[in-house]
């Protein structure tokens, strides 16, 4: 008979737990050849210029390289330790090895993690994402307030980034006109009398008159963004009145001007109109929107 002691060995080596004599136990155990690396994750203090280091396992060295220079840290113990630099700009690479061959913990795998400074550290400078930066850009919070956006006037805010917010007149009965880009646009109010404010006729003896006339012969020649249109009645008839608007001139084809216009009467905003319009390049008065509203 032939027996398979090498069979019998390995069964016994691999047992979970092998008895010995009565109700007496031992656990037989074995150290893995490798065991898992570490977790290591590395935080970026820029302010500061720190890195700190943390590993699942004890630190055995850390190597970091800056403009191509390494410097090693050697002896390390416990799982955290922070590297205190004078700036992290020029931070190329850091290797970090945890664990220990010789203690059964390892092997303590060295891991590289590589530095971006100018992805982590450098500000932001058009945070949000409206296409200007700091300092260009006065409100860098807010997409509506740039260099390339019109100023709604009269509400407190510099949404252009001029300096200051664009004042216009006021009265009982104010119609503005607000547009995104260097068309001609114009407004035309009549009044219930039948007379109309135009830039053919900025002024009638009931009060109307043309307060501000925007973009006039300016395609691409004007340094701020948009345009702003503005009519008042002071004093202003009871009655109907209705608001027309044309675009005079189209600078640019499949370019279309988004517009707004807001009724304001006795200081209040009773009406809001918005729409855009693009005539392809054309020129000369050309009724696109119309609507009415009352006074008293």
């Amino acid at each position: 008979m032939h027996h398979n002691r090498t069979a019998s060995r390995r069964t016994l080596t691999s047992a979970a737990g092998i008895v010995i004599g009565a109700g007496l136990a031992a656990t037989a155990a074995t150290t893995p050849a490798y065991a898992a690396p570490a977790t290591v994750t590395l935080d970026y203090d820029c302010a500061e210029a720190t890195i700190t280091v943390t590993s699942s396992k004890d630190l055995s060295n850390i190597v970091y390289q800056v403009d191509g220079s390494p410097t090693r840290l050697e002896n390390l113990t416990g799982k955290v330790y922070v590297v205190d630099l004078e700036t992290l700009e020029g931070l190329e690479t850091t290797w970090v090895k945890s664990g220990n061959n010789q203690s059964g913990d390892g092997p303590g795998y060295g891991q590289r993690f590589d530095f971006d400074y100018d992805a982590t550290c450098a500000p932001d400078l058009d945070v949000d994402d409206d296409g200007y930066e700091v300092p260009e850009d006065c409100d860098d919070g807010d997409a509506a307030i740039n260099p390339g956006v019109p100023d709604v006037p009269n509400n407190g805010i510099d949404e252009n980034c001029d300096g200051s917010d664009l004042v216009v007149a006021t009265g009982p009965v104010r119609v503005t006109l607000i547009w995104d880009n260097d068309d001609d646009l114009d407004l035309w109010v009549t009044e219930p009398g039948g007379e109309t404010v135009s830039w053919r006729n900025v002024a009638v003896p009931s009060g109307g008159y043309l307060d501000r006339d925007d973009n006039v012969g300016a395609c691409f020649s004007d340094p701020e963004a948009g345009g702003v249109e503005n009519t008042v009645w002071d004093p202003a008839p009871s009655g109907t009145y209705t608001v027309q608007l044309s675009s005079y001139r189209d600078c640019l084809e499949s370019s279309p001007a988004n517009y707004t216009i807001q009724v304001f009467v006795g200081g209040n905003l009773i009406h809001t109109e918005t729409g855009t319009t693009d005539r392809s390049g054309g020129a000369g008065d050309t009724f696109v929107d119309s609507f009415t509203f009352q006074v008293g």
